[in-house]
């Protein structure tokens, strides 16, 4: 009986040590970079479009691919963000291509994916006019990924992303 009161602050230990690593790891701070003009001061547009952005990165996006047309779907009930710090990486007559690093909180454990698919571009094959999110270099990846990618149907989400000698590399997961 004596050992009681230590078999419940051991219990704690344990079952602390488990589950916060858990918690740390699923608001591990993520790079979200986008495309932005060097005059944009709205700070409430930025945020909301840093916050969209790491939703259509970092949580797993339904897609279903017709021809070169794709759509999307969010289903991100319990997610909270927080934009973190920014951090300007270049600078063009463009605009500015910017980092932030946003913490992610609620959302679920990500799937394993069935294909990663690396997707590397430079900075100004971003920057043309035609190309689709051509502020949001991780939206872009996702979508050359689910256009080469082998499915119709099904998730996507960023498993890194990185720039490097004015190139991103990024990995996109894709599941069935």
């Amino acid at each position: 009986m004596k050992y009681a009161k230590y078999w419940g602050m051991m219990t704690f230990v344990v079952c602390f040590g488990l589950v916060f690593p858990a918690v740390l790891a699923a608001q591990e701070a993520r790079p979200v970079y986008l495309v932005r003009q060097p005059d944009q001061n709205d700070v409430w547009t930025m945020n909301m479009g840093v916050q969209a952005e790491a939703l259509r990165l970092y949580v797993p996006t339904a897609f279903e691919r017709k021809g070169k047309a794709i759509n999307l779907s969010f289903d991100t009930p319990g997610v909270s963000l927080n934009s973190g710090r920014e951090t300007i990486i270049s600078r063009s007559g463009d605009g500015l291509l910017v980092r932030y690093d946003v913490s992610i909180a609620g959302a679920p454990p990500l799937p394993k994916a069935d294909r990663s698919v690396t997707i590397r571009f430079s900075l100004a094959e971003l920057g043309v006019a035609e190309v689709v999110d051509s502020g949001t270099p991780g939206s872009y990846a996702v979508r050359q990924a689910i256009l080469t990618g082998p499915y119709a149907k099904g998730r996507a989400w960023v498993q890194s992303i990185d720039f490097k000698d004015n190139r991103f590399i990024v990995v996109v997961g894709l599941k069935r």
